[in-house]
Formats: structure tokens, sequence, C-alpha cells
């Protein structure tokens, strides 16, 4: 299934004419796998972002919830977050990507390895968000981000302490200096 999502900078009112200027969209509370009544925590930064789906049904009912908010997108944990957690099941992420494209939102699936990453383009989400980082991608997941209209966003976090990279020429090249000074 072949996404029908183009993505255009925007703000609220309309297009978004300042590159220096940030856009914010959310997700809400995203989606995570069903972890048998043990704590199923988001990202350390916010454990209580997450619901739980055990069913397709219950991941549809959920996106239907989260639609009627008006958020930007729904994201959703794949990957058993370094086995700790419950692992979502193919029909659960499908069943969020086709609520998702039903409900004209985007979907943004937080995948680890590579066969995740492969099954969530398959499945047809928008974007995958980190890299793969349990083996080097290969031309199979290539082929399939291109097939389906998927794109990887990468993540960079400057709440560590060490913000030296802050001063990296590439990312002065790329990033408007009013944004780095945030």
């Amino acid at each position: 299934m072949t996404s029908s999502f183009r993505f255009e900078v925007t703000n609220r009112l309309g297009k978004l004419n300042d590159p220096t200027l940030a856009l914010l969209l959310t997700a809400d509370d995203g989606i995570v796998a069903y972890n048998k009544g043990q704590v199923n925590g988001g990202p350390p930064f916010a454990p209580e972002v997450v619901h739980e789906a055990a069913t397709p049904d219950q991941a549809r009912e959920f996106v239907q919830q989260e639609a009627a908010k008006k958020v930007d997108a729904i994201k959703f944990w794949v990957d058993d977050r370094n086995h700790t957690k419950a692992h979502m099941a193919p029909e659960v992420y499908q069943a969020i990507v086709d609520e998702a494209q039903k409900q004209r939102l985007p979907s943004y699936a937080h995948i680890f390895n590579l066969e995740d990453a492969k099954g969530v383009a398959k499945a047809g989400v928008n974007v995958i968000v980190h890299p793969v980082r349990d083996q080097l991608v290969d031309t199979e997941l290539l082929q399939l981000m291109k097939e389906h209209d998927v794109f990887q966003a990468s993540t960079i976090s400057a709440g560590s302490p060490d913000r030296t990279w802050l001063d990296e020429p590439q990312l002065a090249e790329t990033v408007p200096q009013v944004v780095i000074a945030l």
C-alpha cells in the first residue's frame, strides 16, 4: 500500500515562510504493544505518553481518539526498547497505519532494527523515526522506502550535558543559528 501523503511545511495559519522559525507538531500520546500488565512507559523523559494496544481493534480505536483531538500525527513504538518491553505485532501496527491514513494523519514508527523498518515500510508508514541500529541498511529496505514513499527521520538530542556537537560546521550549514542558540 503506497501512502498518498505529501508533507508540506506550514503553520496553523498557512505556509511557513521564515526558515528560522521552528515548526512544532504533536502526536499527543503514542502507541506501544500491550505489556501484560507490566510498566510500559514511553521514552525516559516522558513515560506517561503511551497507550497500549494489544489488538488491531484497540489500535484503530486509539488512532480515532487521537484524531478527534486534532493531533498532527500518530506515533507508535514497534521495537522492544532494548529487550525491556513487549514488541508490537505486525497486525497491530498495520491497523495503526491503516487507520491513520483513513483519518488523513501521517504515521511515525519508532524502530530499532532492520526487520522492523522493513515491516513498517511494507505496512505503509509515512516516517521511520531513528535510523536502523542493529545492522547496516540493505537495498531491500531502501527499495521498500522508495516504493512506499517513506522517509527516515534521524533524531538528535540537545538534552545531553555535552553540547560541543552544536558547534559542528555541518550543523551550522543546515540549521539556522537562531535555532542552534535555543
